[in-house]
């Protein structure tokens, strides 16, 4: 550290554990194309879960972005692939963390997701429409069968009367 006048009164030495940093950014490290970041503002790589395949690009445009917001999430390009990138700055430290994705591997699990809730969603609706068929079915039956049931009474009435005609006519 160097006081306003550029004269040197201190040296700050910051121990950074890899197997922590890994630890706690395992679960990014462990998705296909997943990486993760401890770098200075600057651009300083200090800690990385996994190494990119070629130097990325869009570290300057990055870093600009970290300097100006202590969070947030961006996507870049970088080669052919695009990145969706978040990071967290620390306020007191000209540090960064991040954690990146590729966008491709996201979206196909968005996209397997997707359709087993589409396939779930129309199996459902199936079976719905399937109970809504059985119950209006049932509802007409209901209905036949309570026009039956007077039919028979009215018929019985009458074959009653009649046979009482038929007896008082005797």
């Amino acid at each position: 550290m160097r006081d306003a006048q550029g004269n040197l009164i201190a040296v700050v030495v910051v121990a950074i554990y890899v197997d922590h940093f890994a630890d706690v950014f395992a679960e990014v490290a462990d998705c296909p194309g997943g990486r993760a970041l401890l770098w200075t503002t600057d651009g300083d790589v200090l800690v990385a879960s996994t190494k990119p395949t070629e130097a990325p690009d869009w570290g300057d445009k990055l870093s600009a972005r970290v300097r100006a917001n202590p969070h947030g999430n961006v996507e870049i390009l970088e080669g052919r692939t695009t990145r969706q990138i978040s990071w967290q700055r620390s306020s007191r430290f000209p540090i960064a963390a991040s954690a990146s994705q590729d966008m491709e591997n996201l979206s196909s699990g968005w996209r397997v997701r997707s359709l087993g809730i589409l396939a779930l969603a129309g199996v459902t609706l199936t079976g719905i429409f399937g109970l809504a068929v059985i119950a209006i079915r049932l509802q007409r039956a209901n209905r036949a069968a309570a026009c039956n049931t007077l039919l028979f009474r009215e018929t019985h009435h009458r074959v009653k009367n009649s046979l009482q005609l038929v007896i008082g006519a005797i």
